[in-house]
């Protein structure tokens, strides 16, 4: 189950807000993006390994609307790493979890569509372009993420270009949340 991080001031996430990870493994860059979307009214945990991570998707009981990944020391390829992870999972609950990746640059575009990826950001970014994206990602059900990840594929195999997409824009059980 997760903790809910105490409520600051400034805080406007609300009792069933969609509840959303972010994974950093740079904990300031991970209280930095749990802040934005805490302002933009979502219930956040923050979580800096990857392992607590699918322990965690795997024994929360209550739904997890989706997961922020943006490892800011270890990269892109810390990113697809658990995105991998994730997908390969045979827990449904965890394999199914709606997934956006904040990658470094534009060249892994169509890997990260292909692995699995439901939003892609590149760094940099603005803050607007991570909630929206969170927002466009969780408003889908799997059957549309898959659709937009096929979409995404098809247009960059059509142009030949992996890079930027239209739409880029020890574990416990307790709860992060409560």
């Amino acid at each position: 189950m997760l903790r809910r991080q105490v409520k600051q001031s400034g805080d406007s996430s609300q009792p069933g807000a969609p509840r959303v990870i972010v994974v950093d493994d740079d904990p300031d860059a991970g209280r930095l993006l749990g802040a934005l979307l805490r302002r933009e009214g979502y219930e956040v945990a923050e979580i800096g390994d990857h392992q607590v991570v699918l322990v965690t998707l795997q024994n929360e009981p209550s739904p997890i609307a989706g997961v922020v990944v943006s490892c800011t020391a270890g990269g892109s390829a810390a990113c697809l790493k658990l995105l991998d992870a994730v997908r390969h999972t045979p827990d449904r609950q965890v394999s199914d979890m709606a997934l956006l990746l904040v990658l470094d640059d534009d060249q892994q575009h169509r890997f990260a569509w292909e692995s699995g990826a439901d939003a892609i950001l590149t760094r940099p970014y603005h803050e607007r372009e991570l909630v929206d994206a969170v927002e466009s990602m969780i408003g889908l059900g799997e059957e549309a993420r898959v659709a937009r990840r096929d979409h995404e594929i098809a247009r960059l195999s059509e142009t030949g270009d992996s890079s930027r997409t239209e739409a880029s824009t020890a574990p416990t059980t307790a709860s992060l949340f409560d």
